[in-house]
């Protein structure tokens, strides 16, 4: 084959893909109602691309999310803070981020609601949680972003079913910071992002060719899901609700409680108050849900489990650590078996609009109990 051939064929082969990948997109776009809420690198570890607006899609959704200029899925906030308003900073992962509804829904903003319409004084709730977080990306997130606004509060949304394994053997996943320890505090670091060839591959795809990255992204995503599933083993996030930990997972815990330690003596530079929120994983409302996991996966039945064992480390680090906390597992059981299943959407597994709902009940009782918020008389 001479060099003209070679180049023929060569310049076939590109337009032969690049044709392939504007005709999938064009089908995708005609046919596939897909998400379209794209996240960027940042050194928080990720956020929305800011200002973007498009949908978020699922089997028992169809939500329209906009992000903000900051890049978080909120109402736009100035960075000046006005005088007599106390000003709330919400740190968490998708429940937080909260894409499953609409803006006006999340407990963020039901939050903030309720708080200017029976308290005294005027309350701000700003929002940066961001999906796919764990404790590491929260306080990047304060650092960066949070402390800027001058927060009275810090609300750090704690979800109990992976939040523990984002510092396991997830915590070597693309967008999580790297944390070391010394003297058992922790030294996070911001994230570094890459600009090498596969980035800027990255960035063109999904600038050019949205719907097929989402495509993807998604499919590759439940096909790692897929394989979880059918492995014998116990899955890593249930292990945080043994009764008795290994040296593995007592270590596990210890790099947590640093971090979350770490995030209160950030906040603690403007002063703020922390409240850590646990954040029940939907199986530890519902027995039958539970028992539903044992059939999954039999060797569960080679351990005992506890699951309040997270709620009770978590009460245990606060009280030590002199910060409030609040287990909405508390609040959630004392609803009828009924209401507490309509707390989570079925399939998705988020807060449901009701689940938002009491999520922000509970939440402003303790800003309340507190005193952070004085009752308007009537």
């Amino acid at each position: 084959m001479n060099k003209k051939d070679l180049l023929k064929n060569v310049f076939i082969s590109i337009f032969s893909i690049v044709f392939f990948f504007f005709a999938f997109e064009l089908v995708l776009s005609s046919f596939w109602p897909s998400s379209d809420c794209l996240h960027e690198n940042d050194v928080i570890g990720g956020r929305l691309v800011p200002n973007i607006q498009g949908n978020y899609v699922g089997k028992e959704f169809f939500v329209r999310v906009k992000a903000n200029s900051f890049g978080f899925r909120d109402v736009e906030h100035d960075i000046e803070k006005q005088l007599g308003t106390k000003r709330i900073v919400l740190l968490g992962d998708s429940f937080t981020e909260a894409l499953q509804v609409p803006l006006e829904e999340t407990y963020a903003r039901r939050l903030e609601k309720k708080l200017n319409n029976s308290c005294s004084e005027k309350f701000e709730v700003i929002n940066l949680g961001v999906s796919g977080f764990g404790p590491a990306n929260y306080f990047l997130a304060l650092k960066h972003y949070g402390i800027q606004f001058k927060p009275d509060l810090v609300v750090v949304a704690f979800y109990n079913g992976n939040d523990f394994d984002m510092l396991g053997e997830k915590s070597d996943l693309a967008y999580m910071p790297k944390v070391t320890f010394e003297d058992g505090k922790a030294i996070i670091k911001d994230r570094v992002i890459e600009n090498g060839f596969s980035e800027g591959m990255k960035r063109l795809i999904k600038k050019v060719f949205p719907k097929t990255y989402i495509f993807l992204k998604e499919n590759l995503k439940r096909a790692s899901v897929a394989a979880e599933l059918s492995a014998p083993e116990v899955p890593s996030h249930f292990l945080v609700f043994q009764k008795n930990y290994d040296a593995n997972l007592a270590r596990g815990w210890e790099k947590t409680k640093a971090v979350l330690s770490a995030i209160n003596a950030k906040a603690s530079e403007t002063n703020a108050k922390t409240i850590l929120v646990s954040i029940p994983a939907k199986f530890q409302l519902s027995k039958k849900e539970f028992e539903e996991e044992f059939q999954k996966y039999p060797k569960m039945e080679e351990k005992e489990w506890d699951l309040l064992n997270v709620e009770k480390e978590l009460e245990a680090f606060s009280k030590k650590e002199g910060i409030e906390f609040l287990p909405l597992v508390e609040k959630f059981s004392k609803l009828p078996e009924k209401e507490r299943v309509s707390l989570y959407y079925k399939l998705d597994g988020h807060f449901s609009g009701m689940g938002h709902k009491v999520a922000s009940e509970a939440l402003f009782e303790k800003i309340k109990e507190i005193g952070e918020c004085q009752l308007v008389e009537k």
